[in-house]
Parts: structure tokens; C-alpha cells; sequence
């Protein structure tokens, strides 16, 4: 019960202030299939990336970019 109730749960409360801003359910909705339109026609694969199955898993590791500032060690 906690690993399908609280996950969903802690997703709704990251969008609190999507609907607390007048927002509806009709935006939400809206809203995701922006994000799965966009993500589908990108049509580009980065070199470094994995399949979805793997994050949870965290099989592959984020390789992070940083830039080293003059004088830093």
C-alpha cells in the first residue's frame, strides 16, 4: 500500500501550486501530454542515456558537467 499510495501522493503534492494557482485537473491533464508530446518528437538520443527501465534501478550513473574555477582545487 505505502509503494502505490505515497509515491502518488508526493506526485500530486509536487504539483500543489500548479493547482493552487488556478489551475485545474483539465490543465494537469493537458499539461502531461505536453511533456510526453515533447519527449517523443524530440528525435534525438543522447549518447550517454539509458533506457527508462534502468532509473529506478539507477544502473547506469549521472555523470554530472563541472567546470573547475581558476584557483580552486
Amino acid at each position: 500500500m505505502a509503494l502505490i499510495v505515497l509515491p502518488i501522493a508526493m506526485y500530486f503534492a509536487s504539483y500543489l501550486h500548479f493547482f493552487l494557482t488556478g489551475h485545474d485537473w483539465g490543465d494537469f491533464v493537458q499539461l502531461h501530454r505536453d511533456m510526453l508530446a515533447y519527449h517523443r518528437e524530440l528525435g534525438t538520443v543522447h549518447d550517454d542515456s539509458s533506457p527508462w527501465w534502468q532509473w529506478p534501478l539507477a544502473a547506469r550513473g549521472v555523470w554530472y558537467y563541472a567546470v573547475q574555477q581558476r584557483g580552486e582545487l
